[in-house]
This record gives C-alpha cells, sequence and structure tokens, in this order.
C-alpha cells in the first residue's frame, strides 16, 4: 500500500492480464495479521503519507481517504501517551487542523474532539474499546 499508489502515478502505460503473475499468502501468524504499536504506527504513517499525496498530485480524490486516514491515527494514537502523541507532529498536526467532520461517523467526530480538547476522555475511549473488544474475545 505504502508505495504502489506511487508506482502507478509514474507509469506511462498499463498492462492487464487474467493471468496471476503474483502470489499473495497470508499466514496466521504474519505482520499483516499483528497488532502492535510499531504496526499501527505504520499504518497511520503510511495512510497520511497516501492522503498527502493525493492532496498534492489529484487534490479532486484526496477526500476518499480521509476517512481510512483518521481510523488509523486514532487506532495507533490511542497506544500512545499524551507526550508520544505530540511527537508524531505530523499526525498530530492532521488531526488538530481536521474539520471534515461530515466524512466522520459520530464515534470518530467524538474521538477527534476529546484529542484536541479533552485527552483524559480520548484516552477512556480507548480503555472502552480495550475492554469492548476482550468481551466479544470471551463470547467467541
Amino acid at each position: 500500500m505504502a508505495i504502489v499508489y506511487k508506482l502507478y502515478n509514474k507509469a506511462n502505460i498499463f498492462f492487464m492480464t487474467s493471468s496471476s503473475l503474483y502470489f499473495y499468502r497470508q499466514r496466521k501468524g504474519s505482520l499483516i495479521h499483528t497488532v502492535s504499536v510499531k504496526n499501527l504506527g505504520a499504518s497511520a504513517h503510511s495512510h497520511y503519507e497516501m492522503e498527502d499525496f493525493f492532496e498534492h498530485e489529484y487534490p479532486d480524490l484526496a477526500h476518499k481517504f480521509h476517512q481510512e486516514t483518521i481510523v488509523s491515527i486514532v487506532s495507533y494514537f490511542h497506544r500512545l501517551n499524551l507526550r508520544d502523541i505530540k511527537k508524531e507532529k505530523k499526525l498530530y498536526s492532521y488531526i488538530k487542523r481536521y474539520k471534515d467532520y461530515a466524512a466522520l461517523n459520530n464515534r470518530y467526530k467524538i474521538e477527534i474532539f476529546s484529542l484536541k480538547y479533552c485527552y483524559p476522555i480520548f484516552k477512556f475511549i480507548g480503555y472502552v474499546g480495550v475492554l469492548s473488544r476482550k468481551f466479544k474475545q470471551n463470547e467467541k
């Protein structure tokens, strides 16, 4: 995800085939299936960079990335303390200046607002999310 859109942007021609040229195999213990602060951070930065790229190269399409970028950054920030969040200058600045609330569901509107203006509520929402996921896992 982090580079494919840049490669497409540089291509002069495209070739389509019905043949499978790439075999993608997912393993149960692979990075794609591992939730960690490192992976969430990489995802948040990747989403941010992709949206920034489209904002400069294809502004009419950039809005299509807002929600995924917000979700990715918020998920990452829930695993950090406020000091570490503020160290993530690009991501934190993106959240602080974000204004396109119409594109988001109520959950993320509340999360962004609480992160901007009342960090303890943001952390509380994160704890509720952790408990909710644990309850869902126990039900299975």
